[in-house]
């Protein structure tokens, strides 16, 4: 429904008086343009002996349907008024294009096409607040006048736009991408319970993207994070010629840089090592400083050291490899075949 126009200081004299039976009527010259675009209520009212309508007995409230000039038609008795003669001699009768009651009622009741979109509501006034609601029974959609603030599915909004969440589920908010393929967007929302945020990204034909941050710790590809990062998947960092992937708890690193200086520690949660070297020329590791294999200690003055810590020999020999091992200090060497040399005593 669509509200009546309004104009300010609509209001102009009558020409003359008129019986209970007229529904043309005529303004001073130039009363015409002092109206807004019809349809629209007027106040009918002897304003010679009441300055305020609502102190005449004989006010009454008429519809103003069209408009020629300076002549009005009109639609008599109108919001529970009576249709009277306003044409006592020797009175000034004023027409006056105010709020009526009416314009609250419409207000009120107005809805949007059903036929469109079933799932939309009333708008509604609550006249303690000023707020205008999009729902009636439980409000959806609101707009605080004193703030600017507006809240969907939160009563008072504290901030400029304020989502709530319901049924176990935090505020959301979706970006959708072409109308006419649904299944394209990227989705915000509150994770419920824990102040997060997930971000998901959507696509028909590709895994969902996923980014969530709450209680301190931010997760990649996992609505879960359970680590300060939590990544699911490959990690790729590119930088300084430096390729680094973390997949399945493996940590594979490939330094395609031969810049001296370059340094790599690795732990798991042993607290043991294992290096798989790849390189474009040649596999190889260089370290420009102390290696230690089970120590952390190499000795006074020591730079560029290998130190070896005691360690159980070997039983067995995989073939097509050599083992390197310290046993009470001794440095020992078995071979494929299985054979033990002591490359060094203690």
């Amino acid at each position: 429904m669509a509200l009546d126009a309004a104009k300010n200081f609509a209001k102009a004299n009558l020409s003359t008086g008129y019986d209970a039976s007229a529904t043309s009527i005529v303004l001073i010259s130039g009363g015409g343009a002092k109206f807004p675009a019809v349809s629209f209520n007027a106040v009918w009212f002897n304003a010679t002996d009441y300055s305020d309508p609502a102190d005449d007995p004989s006010v009454e409230v008429v519809r103003v349907t069209g408009i020629t000039t300076d002549t009005l038609t009109i639609t008599r008795a109108q919001e529970s008024t009576s249709a009277v003669t306003h044409n006592t001699a020797g009175k000034t009768y004023l027409l006056v294009a105010g709020p009526t009651a009416k314009l609250v009622t419409d207000v009120a009741s107005i809805t949007d096409d059903t036929t469109t979109n079933a799932t939309m509501y009333p708008v509604w006034v609550t006249a303690a607040t000023g707020n205008l609601s999009k729902y009636v029974s439980s409000t959806r959609l609101v707009f605080n006048p004193s703030t600017g603030n507006v809240g969907i599915k939160t009563t008072a909004p504290g901030v400029e736009l304020e989502v709530g969440g319901g049924g176990g589920i935090g505020g959301r908010l979706r970006l959708q991408g072409l109308a006419s393929d649904p299944y394209y967007y990227t989705t915000f929302q509150q994770t419920y319970g824990s102040g997060g945020l997930l971000i998901t990204a959507k696509s028909y034909d590709e895994a969902d993207t996923i980014v969530n941050l709450q209680n301190g710790k931010v997760g990649i590809g996992t609505a879960s994070p359970g680590t300060t990062l939590d990544v699911a998947g490959g990690l790729n960092l590119r930088a300084g010629g430096t390729y680094r992937a973390v997949s399945g708890g493996q940590l594979e690193i490939y330094m395609q840089s031969g810049t001296a200086g370059s340094n790599i520690n690795c732990l798991d949660r042993a607290g043991s090592v294992t290096f798989y070297p790849v390189a474009f020329s040649a596999s190889q590791v260089t370290f420009g400083c102390n290696v230690g294999i089970g120590v952390t200690a190499f000795g006074t003055s020591a730079v560029t050291v290998l130190g070896i810590a005691n360690g159980t020999a070997p039983t067995t020999s995989p073939a097509g490899m050599g083992q390197l091992y310290v046993v009470g200090g001794a440095l020992k060497f078995r071979g494929s075949s299985g054979t033990v040399t002591t490359i060094a005593i203690a």
